[in-house]
């Protein structure tokens, strides 16, 4: 670390050290980058990613927050949004993991609209866990 403190801000990552910094944030994103998780990761100093036994706590942290966010969902002010920003937050990992990665509100629900999930959508970016991407051009699309 003191080495990486010490460069210049435009300075050059020796290619050594470029290469394992990238292993290390494939590692991070692969944890979810959740704090809790990377520092269970980081005390079991266990660079196996294939033991199942490794990421059975790492697994159980995620879930523990991914339930919290549903908790959280039940807070809305109008609960008739509740399973609109519910059903919107299942979806959208699914949906943008595909290749075309649009967005698609017909995939929510069959018969759903943008209108009826818009508050949906503005409650989930204003609590930081989604990011709205406007339309940018002619081939660009939304993306929740």
């Amino acid at each position: 670390m003191e080495f990486l403190h010490s460069l210049p801000v435009t300075g050059v990552v020796p290619e050594a050290l470029a290469c394992r910094l990238d292993e290390r944030l494939q590692l991070y994103l692969l944890i979810g980058g959740m704090p809790e998780a990377v520092e269970t990761w980081s005390e079991a100093h266990d660079l196996n990613i294939a033991d199942p036994q490794l990421w059975q706590p790492i697994n159980r942290q995620l879930a523990d927050i991914l339930q919290m966010y549903r908790g959280d969902f039940s807070r809305h002010p109008d609960r008739a949004v509740t399973p609109r920003i519910t059903a919107l937050w299942q979806t959208i990992p699914s949906q943008l993991g595909k290749d075309n990665r649009k967005f698609r509100y017909a995939a929510v629900a069959p018969s759903a609209r943008a209108r009826e999930y818009k508050t949906a959508v503005q409650w989930l970016a204003d609590a930081g866990l989604v990011h709205k991407v406007s339309i940018c051009g002619k081939t660009a699309t939304v993306r929740v």
